[in-house]
């Protein structure tokens, strides 16, 4: 991808080419056995093409023991690090939350259950009474030991 991080660069075909052959000569490879159902066969075919899935996972795990890896590191922490300076979004909507669900669940729940303390000490204040509904409504919501409390209220 380019700078933008929309546009693809020309290259990129031959990325896509050459990634979708990998995969698929690794799945050919770790999926001959499942077809054969012979350890005998299977040996055989792996022997005839040379184990090459092996020998590149070998190679792969071997090159990232040398100088290699660093290097990697900081080519991807480099280019990261540039689209994360072109895509920042503002502080608002950068909250610490991981796929949606917020960091501290223990303190969303006690804000909710504050907020269902809140809102039958206003209906009390304002002598209106709790309804079936509300309750219903507010037995849905509550599920721990803190509702207990909320509970023996109504």
């Amino acid at each position: 991808m380019s700078q933008d991080g929309k546009t693809p660069l020309p290259r990129k075909i031959y990325y896509d080419l050459f990634s979708f052959l990998v995969t698929q000569l690794a799945f050919t490879f770790t999926v001959a056995p499942f077809i054969l159902l012979d350890i005998r066969d299977s040996l055989l075919v792996w022997h005839r093409v040379y184990y090459y899935c092996i020998i590149a996972i070998a190679v792969s795990s071997l090159l990232m023991l040398t100088p290699v890896k660093p290097w990697l590191q900081k080519q991807v922490r480099d280019y990261t690090t540039t689209k994360q300076e072109i895509h920042a979004k503002p502080s608002h909507d950068n909250l610490d939350t991981y796929l949606g669900l917020p960091n501290d669940p223990g303190q969303e729940w006690d804000e909710m259950m504050d907020e269902v303390s809140a809102e039958i000490d206003r209906r009390r204040a304002e002598g209106k009474p709790i309804t079936k509904e509300l309750r219903e409504k507010l037995g849905h919501k509550t599920l721990s030991d803190s509702t207990t409390r909320i509970k023996k209220e109504l």
